[in-house]
C-alpha cells in the first residue's frame, strides 16, 4: 500500500481515512525521528503528544491513546512518517527541522578509497601508522553485514588521536555517540509514565561510540563491573532487567561498539577477562622522539581549527562508508584454517590468571578461553576488511591487519614473553628474557607464571641458586609463526594445512585401537595438529 506523505512549512502531513497527521518540530537524533506529532478530523485536533516514531514501543502506545480516544490510526502511517522525515533532503539553517550529531554533506568531502581517506587525516593529525583507519572502518562496516559485531578498543595514550579517530564517525546514521557511561545508562529504572528513558529502549542495531571508555575502567569497583557485566549481556543480544518497582526492561537487539581507551586496560585485564572477552583491540604504535615532535607540531598549526578539522574528517568519513557495498565477501578455506590457529593461540595468551592480590600467588589453574568467539570475531573484521580495502576476496594485507588485531589483544608484558621466546632457538632464563624485553625480572617471571598456567611455556626449575629456564611450547610455536606472518597464498596453505594429522594416521594409525575418553569413555577418532587423540565432546585429550 503506497501512502503519500506531504512536506509543508508547518510540517509533514499523511491523511489516515477522515483523519490527518501532522508531524511538527522533528528531530534526528542519531538514528531516532522524534516529533510532535497532531491527530486532527476536520478542523479539531483529536491528540497531541511527543512520539518517537522509530520506537515500536512508543508508535503502539500514541496509537492506544489515541484509540482511546474514539479514533483509529495505523501503525503504517506512522512507519510513513518516520520514513518521510528520515529521507527528506536536509533543511536550510532557517528551517523549522533540528538535526542532531549530523553536518551538511559537502561535494568536497567525497571519499573514494581509503587510501583517500587516509591523505585527509594526516592532513590535519600526524598518524604513525593509518592501518588503524582500515580497522576502525572495517569494524562498522562489518556491523553492517549484519553477522558477528566486531567490538573494537583503540588503544593509545593520552592526546594519542583516538578521540578526533572516533568523532569522525559521529554522523553515520547508524552510530549513536555517547560522552558517559554509567550503570544506569542503558537501564534507568525511572517511571516516568511515558516513553523509557532507558536507552537499550531506543536502540536495536546501532553502533555506539563512547571517546574514552577509560572512564569506566577507573569507576569505583561495584560500578565498574555493573557496567561491564551490562555489557556482556548487550553483546550476546538480550538484557532483562526488573525493579522492585515492578518495572521491567526486556530488551532484544544487535549493538556494535567502538570507543578508545589508554594502555591502562591491562591493567584490569584479569578483570574484564573473567568476565569473558568481547572487545577486539588495536594499539597504536610508540612514536618515536622526532615524530612525537611532529604531532606537537602539527598540532598547533591546528589551533582554532578543530571545528573545521572535525567538520572535514566526519563529511569524508562518512561519504567513504555510503559507498561501500553491504554483500559479505567469501572468505576461502585457506584463510578459516589461518584464522582458527590464530584465536586458538590468542584466546590461550590472553587468558586472565587470577592471582592472589597480596601475595600474587596462582589461585587455581585457569582454563583457557575456548576461541569461538573470537574466531567468528576475526572472521566478521575480515569481511569488512577486504570491503574497506576495496579488494573483491581476501588479500594477504587484509589478514596482516587481522593479525595485528590478533596480537594486540594479549597483554603487553606477556606480547613481549611470547616474543622473546619466539625468537630463541634455546630455553631462555628469566633474566635473559626480562632484559632483551625492557622490563624488570620480577615483572617478566609474573608473566611467564601465567604463560606457563595457560600451556604456552614450559619451564626447567633450576633449583635452589640457579636460574629458571624457559621455552615455548612447541604446539604453539606453527601458531606464533603464522601468526605474525600470514600466508601470502592462501590456497597452498590450506592444501599444506589441510592434511596435518593424517600423516600420523598414514604411519599405521589409522587401523590401531582407538584410545577411550577418560571422561565419557567413547572411542576417539579425532586429532589435533600434532596427531594426538582428544575427545570432541570433552576437549579432552587421551593421548
Amino acid at each position: 500500500m503506497q501512502i503519500d506523505v506531504d512536506y509543508t512549512a508547518g510540517g509533514w502531513k499523511v491523511a489516515c481515512g477522515a483523519l490527518t497527521l501532522e508531524a511538527t518540530g522533528s528531530i534526528r537524533d542519531r538514528g531516532t525521528i522524534r516529533c510532535t506529532l497532531s491527530v486532527w478530523n476536520g478542523g479539531r485536533v483529536v491528540h497531541r503528544d511527543n512520539v518517537n516514531l522509530t520506537g515500536d514501543r512508543a508508535r503502539a502506545r500514541f496509537i492506544a491513546k489515541v484509540q482511546a480516544k474514539g479514533v483509529s490510526i495505523a501503525e503504517d502511517h506512522l512507519l510513513a512518517l518516520d520514513e518521510a522525515i528520515r529521507t527528506s533532503p536536509r533543511p536550510t539553517p532557517n528551517g523549522h527541522e533540528k538535526t542532531i550529531y549530523d553536518t551538511p554533506s559537502d561535494i568536497s568531502c567525497k571519499v573514494g578509497t581509503v587510501s583517500e581517506l587516509a591523505e585527509r587525516v594526516n592532513k590535519w593529525l600526524k598518524l604513525k601508522d593509518t592501518r588503524v583507519l582500515n580497522i576502525l572502518l572495517g569494524a562498522v562496516v562489518a556491523h553492517r553485514l549484519g553477522g558477528e559485531s566486531p567490538w573494537l578498543l583503540i588503544v593509545a595514550p593520552p592526546s594519542g588521536a583516538k578521540t578526533e579517530l572516533i568523532r569522525m564517525l559521529s554522523t553515520s546514521p547508524d552510530v549513536y555517540p555517547l560522552s558517559e557511561l554509567t550503570a544506569r545508562t542503558f537501564a534507568s529504572g525511572l517511571d516516568t509514565h511515558g516513553d523509557d528513558p532507558s536507552l537499550l529502549a531506543r536502540l536495536r542495531d546501532e553502533i555506539l561510540m563512547l571517546k574514552d571508555l577509560t572512564t569506566v575502567l577507573e569507576m569505583q569497583r561495584e560500578e565498574r563491573q555493573a557496567v561491564l557485566a551490562q555489557l556482556r549481556e548487550i553483546y550476546d543480544g538480550r538484557f532483562d532487567k526488573a525493579w522492585g518497582t515492578g518495572k521491567e526492561l526486556h530488551w532484544e537487539g544487535r549493538l556494535g561498539f567502538l570507543a578508545g581507551v589508554t594502555p591502562i586496560i591491562d591493567q584490569h585485564h584479569t578483570v574484564m577477562g573473567l568476565l569473558g572477552p568481547r572487545f577486539l583491540l588495536t594499539r597504536q604504535p610508540e612514536l618515536g622522539a622526532q615524530l612525537r615532535v611532529d604531532v606537537a607540531k602539527r598540532a598547533m598549526e591546528n589551533a582554532n581549527q578543530e571545528s573545521a578539522m572535525r567538520a572535514e574528517l566526519a563529511g569524508a568519513t562518512k561519504s567513504f562508508l555510503a559507498g561501500i557495498g553491504r554483500t559479505p565477501p567469501a572468505v576461502p578455506a585457506g584463510a578459516v584454517d589461518w584464522l582458527a590457529r590464530v584465536a586458538n593461540l590468542v584466546t590461550c595468551a590472553r587468558s586472565p590468571v587470577n592471582r592472589d592480590g597480596f601475595k600474587r600467588e596462582l589461585q587455581y589453574a585457569p582454563e583457557p578461553e575456548i576461541p569461538a568467539r573470537l574466531a567468528r570475531q576475526l572472521h566478521a573484521l575480515l569481511q569488512g576488511l577486504t570491503l574497506v580495502s576495496g579488494h573483491a576476496t581476501v588479500a594477504p594485507t587484509d589478514l596482516g591487519l587481522i593479525a595485528s588485531v590478533a596480537w594486540d589483544c594479549v597483554p603487553v608484558m606477556r606480547q613481549r614473553m611470547l616474543a622473546a621466546l619466539g625468537q630463541a632457538d634455546e630455553m631462555l632464563s628469566t633474566s635473559q628474557i626480562a632484559g632483551g624485553s625492557r622490563i624488570p625480572t620480577t615483572t617478566a617471571r609474573y608473566a611467564l607464571e601465567d604463560l606457563q598456567a595457560l600451556g604456552l611455556v614450559q619451564c626447567e626449575k633450576g633449583g635452589q641458586g640457579s636460574a629458571d629456564h624457559w621455552a615455548l611450547d612447541d604446539s604453539y610455536r606453527e601458531a606464533l609463526d603464522i601468526l605474525q606472518q600470514p600466508p601470502a597464498d592462501l590456497e597452498t596453505y590450506h592444501e599444506m594445512s589441510e592434511p596435518r594429522h593424517t600423516e600420523y594416521l598414514e604411519d599405521g594409525m589409522r587401523d590401531a585401537e582407538p584410545e577411550a575418553c577418560a571422561v565419557c569413555g567413547a572411542a576417539v577418532y579425532c586429532y589435533d595438529e600434532q596427531g594426538r587423540p582428544y575427545c570432541e565432546q570433552h576437549l579432552g585429550r587421551v593421548g
